[in-house]
């Protein structure tokens, strides 16, 4: 069974996935240099419902969606030989405080 650390990347205000292309490839690299086996492997998810003018419908709002889109995520891999064992959360700006707001649902 595979285990996987899931990563999810939260941009800030106006934001959108691009922000993170950087992020995303040095993550990846480090992870499979360093980190990742036949058994454990690193998944990095960068957010999408909140692109653009859509992070002015609030930090409750898109926080709501982040929570959503993660717990699906998670289901998708469910169904599969693999597990999520680890989770992370990064967010810039705006992002930081709706990936925390969204951390207290998935908590709740």
């Amino acid at each position: 069974m595979t285990q996987y650390h899931l990563v999810v990347l939260v941009h800030g205000l106006w934001g959108n996935t691009s922000h993170f292309d950087y992020i995303v490839d040095a993550l990846s690299d480090h992870a499979d240099r360093h980190w990742c086996d036949e058994k454990n492997q690193l998944l990095v998810y960068t957010t999408t419902l909140n692109e653009g003018f859509r992070t002015y419908d609030g930090i409750d709002v898109c926080g709501f969606r982040v929570a959503e889109e993660i717990a699906n995520k998670i289901d998708s891999l469910e169904g599969t030989a693999s597990q999520i064992t680890k989770f992370s959360l990064v967010g810039y700006s705006l992002g930081g405080l709706i990936a925390r707001y969204a951390l207290g649902l998935l908590y709740k």
